[in-house]
């Protein structure tokens, strides 16, 4: 007898995420940096190396094993790494053949490598669509001025006037600080938008401020004639590629490419403090370093003015986006969004002042209240993409057909409203209502075909004498359209006073209903079914009776408010249920009684 063994399935070889390798490679630069002054010449030279190796590894394999969206800024960042390095290895050469001017070569790839990362930061803007966000490019020219300030002031100037140097190197080097000041800018459009979640923006930004650390290390060197440490001039280059290649391998690298949603907030406290930083540039300036030439007092005056003219730019553009917010929310607060028209809320401002100013005019005040007939069998068989197609078709209908003093207004769901200035002996409501249907004389065309809807117009008139408020006349202009709904359509009722009676007398019987139902106030009268030959007792008759408060209400009444109201179907079920039960109590005391005894 053989046994067989269950084989347990092999592990197979599942290659780490990019994620992973994020932390250990900016771990590894940290390192780096920190050790940096403990080496010899060529082991920091072969750090440089292996991180900027890394760096274009990590650049290369990220963006394939997450896909961004655009590759492009990826390639981008991948040249400006090649270029850093190949500008390093030519400097650690170069320097040992001697010659100032001969390190410039050195200088030539790192411009470019500028250059892409440059471009990368801004596809990274566009994308995000920086472009259209006129507030935080202010912001950032508002960083960018103050910082060029800075810069000019204690690094390119005193650079320039630097003895024993030769004018071109001189030049090159004094180039840095403003490219570093352009960075700052672009890192800055980049981080006014929403960021707050990406970690690999904040490796980014890691990336450009040890980029920024090292050229300001470097310059202040080359200035004051300092001794900066290595550690403080090269080391920050290691954080750089370290950065600079972590922001590739870890997953969030695809928010960067990703557009963000245009929507208003309120300004971070440290972009106010970036921004109120940056703005008082030129008072750092005039306090550490007063400007003594001509060129450098022309250069401070210049980035002042620009500082001031952003920051002006920026106050009147948020007023008058404060003041646009406030025209579109009360837009939207009084006129309907489907249609554009008054709303109900409108509606019932514009009939006060109409009803205001009939008085003083001679004229009086109509309310046409218009329902669209058959609406809710477009909505339910065509859905209500076709419903709107027709609220908008007939909104334009209306506008076409009033006269300019008057007011079309959507009341809501499929019922407009027309308030109107009746002058008397001119203005009957009888010829306004011809208008108005008029407008559905012909049919509408909608997506799904040609469509034919009638209307129900209701119309209440405020005469001048009249004690009418705006809430009264629309209500009785809404009374007055459905008592022509029930009229059978397609057709204009005048409200008459006792239409509100027969209203308030149904809302009253309503109530009784209600009461009556959950009181015990409903009975039941059997009435005998006997046949006329034999006068025989077939069954019973059982009839709904209502009595509340002592008085009773008689079935024509009742029973159309329950079926209007859809209490007729709790109603019904009660009365079937007693009459059966009733039945069947009559089948057990009464041996008399036929078996075949029906209750209807």
């Amino acid at each position: 007898m053989t046994r067989r063994f269950a084989r347990l399935p092999r592990r197979r070889c599942v290659p780490m995420r990019p994620a992973r390798f994020t932390w250990l490679l900016l771990a590894f630069s940290v390192v780096a940096f920190l050790g940096f002054s403990f080496f010899d010449v060529e082991t920091q030279t072969a750090l440089f190396a292996l991180l900027g190796i890394l760096c274009i590894v990590s650049l290369v394999y990220g963006p394939r094993a997450n896909k961004p969206v655009r590759r492009k800024p990826w390639r981008l960042l991948t040249a400006a790494a090649s270029l850093f390095l190949v500008g390093a290895v030519l400097r650690a050469i170069l320097a040992e053949a001697g010659g100032s001017l001969i390190v410039l070569w050195y200088d030539v790839f790192t411009l470019a490598g500028y250059v892409c990362l440059g471009s990368a930061l801004m596809i990274f803007i566009r994308e995000r669509r920086g472009e259209r966000d006129q507030g935080s490019r202010t912001d950032a020219v508002v960083v960018f001025v103050g910082a060029v300030l800075i810069a000019w002031s204690f690094l390119v100037v005193p650079t320039l006037a630097t003895d024993g140097k030769a004018p071109l190197l001189l030049a090159v080097t004094s180039v840095y600080p403003p490219i570093d000041a352009m960075l700052l800018f672009l890192a800055a459009r980049l981080a006014f938008t929403d960021v707050s979640r990406v970690p690999a923006f904040w490796l980014l930004l890691t990336m450009l401020t040890a980029l920024m650390i090292g050229d300001i290390g470097y310059a202040v060197a080359l200035a004051y004639s300092l001794d900066i440490p290595a550690v403080l001039r090269d080391g920050p280059f290691l954080i750089a590629y370290g950065a600079m290649g972590a922001t590739a391998l870890h997953p969030s690298m695809v928010m960067l490419t990703v557009p963000q949603e245009a929507r208003v907030s309120a300004l971070a406290r440290w972009r106010l403090f970036t921004v109120a930083a940056a703005v008082g540039a030129p008072v750092v300036v005039i306090l550490l370093n007063p400007p003594a030439e001509i060129s450098d007092r022309v250069v401070l005056a210049v980035g002042t003015a620009l500082l001031m003219g952003a920051v002006l730019h920026r106050s009147v553009r948020a007023v008058n986006q404060h003041a646009a917010s406030e025209t579109v929310l009360a837009m939207q607060a009084t006129h309907d969004a489907l249609t554009g028209l008054p709303n109900r809320v409108r509606l019932s401002e514009r009939t006060t002042e109409e009803l205001q100013g009939s008085a003083a005019g001679g004229y009086s005040v109509g309310v046409f209240f218009i329902d669209i007939d058959r609406f809710k069998v477009l909505n339910d068989s065509w859905g209500h993409s076709a419903g709107d197609e027709l609220l908008l078709a007939v909104a334009q209908r209306l506008r076409a057909v009033v006269r300019e003093c008057d007011c079309v207004a959507r009341a809501g769901g499929d019922e407009f409203a027309v308030v109107c200035r009746l002058q008397p002996g001119l203005d009957q409501p009888q010829a306004i209502a011809a208008r108005l249907f008029s407008a559905f004389a012909e049919p509408f065309a909608l997506s799904v075909g040609n469509m034919v809807h009638t209307p129900s117009i209701g119309v209440a008139v405020a005469g001048r004498d009249a004690d009418y408020t705006a809430e009264r006349l629309i209500r009785d202009a809404d009374i007055a359209m459905y008592r022509a709904k029930d009229a059978g359509r397609n057709r204009w009722t005048l409200f008459t006073g006792a239409m509100h009676a027969a209203v308030a007398e149904r809302l009253s019987v309503e109530q009784d209903l209600r009461r009556a139902m959950a009181e015990g106030g409903i009975s039941l009268h059997y009435q005998p079914i006997v046949d006329l030959q034999d006068e025989h007792l077939g069954g019973f008759e059982a009839l709904a009776r209502m009595e509340i408060d002592g008085r009773r209400v008689p079935p024509d009444v009742f029973i159309p408010v329950a079926e209007e109201t859809g209490l007729i179907q709790p109603l019904g079920r009660w009365v079937l249920r007693e009459s059966v039960r009733q039945l069947g109590v009559w089948r057990t005391q009464s041996a008399d009684l036929q078996p075949d005894l029906y209750m209807s």
